[in-house]
């Protein structure tokens, strides 16, 4: 288990937040290529799994299919089920088969995608029976501090779009979200030492999750 604290900043501070990752104390430097990160959300047909968040459920999980790359050829794709205690979080991953994001609606798609898979044959059922209710895409930059103890990540150009809206799955189509995203990862014995993480950045940070916002926003 490890601790995962996210933050949502005005995208008008990006090149500002930025030059204070790169000055901050903790001595982050860029740790991975810069990479495009696809995912489609899944969940139950009541969406039990955004009201775990939206409630503050002290156990809440997402479940998602993601890959690297170019949005509409999913290359070496991964189911992730992300698990939440608190503020402490797990993930467990399975293969899927490589797929193409059709122009028509995903949702017919899905229940192939879980055919191809390394899903074990008890759980299978259990995920093809959850639905597509988002899809989003955003650039991401990798940072690792000095000592390896925190990786942060920053994630940006994040859009959405809702599968079931009746519109071809288009890049149109998608709404923008005028925000970057700052992740800050660390093993749970190594929380003291975050006290101050925060109070080296002068712009307002706020907590975030994308799957919320997206949700509120494609069916607010």
């Amino acid at each position: 288990m490890r601790y995962e604290n996210k933050f949502t900043i005005n995208s008008f501070f990006k090149e500002e937040l930025i030059y204070f990752i790169k000055n901050h104390p903790f001595g982050f430097y860029k740790h991975y290529k810069n990479r495009n990160i696809q995912n489609i959300y899944l969940d139950t047909l009541n969406f039990d799994f955004f009201l775990q968040n939206i409630n503050g459920d002290s156990e809440r999980k997402k479940v998602r299919i993601r890959w690297y790359g170019d949005f509409y050829n999913a290359s070496n794709p991964k189911l992730e089920i992300k698990y939440k205690a608190g503020m402490t979080g797990d993930k467990k991953y399975f293969d899927l088969g490589n797929f193409t994001i059709s122009p028509l609606s995903i949702n017919k798609n899905i229940a192939n995608i879980f055919q191809n898979s390394n899903i074990p044959h008890d759980k299978k059922s259990e995920y093809s029976s959850l639905i597509p209710t988002c899809i989003n895409s955003y650039k991401r930059k990798y940072y690792i501090s000095k000592n390896n103890k925190f990786r942060l990540t920053l994630d940006y150009d994040i859009r959405y779009y809702y599968p079931k809206s009746g519109l071809n799955i288009n890049k149109e189509f998608f709404l923008s979200e005028n925000s970057v995203v700052m992740e800050l990862k660390y093993d749970v014995k190594d929380i003291l030492l975050t006290n101050s993480f925060s109070n080296f950045f002068p712009m307002i940070i706020t907590r975030n999750s994308k799957y919320v916002n997206a949700i509120k926003r494609l069916l607010g």
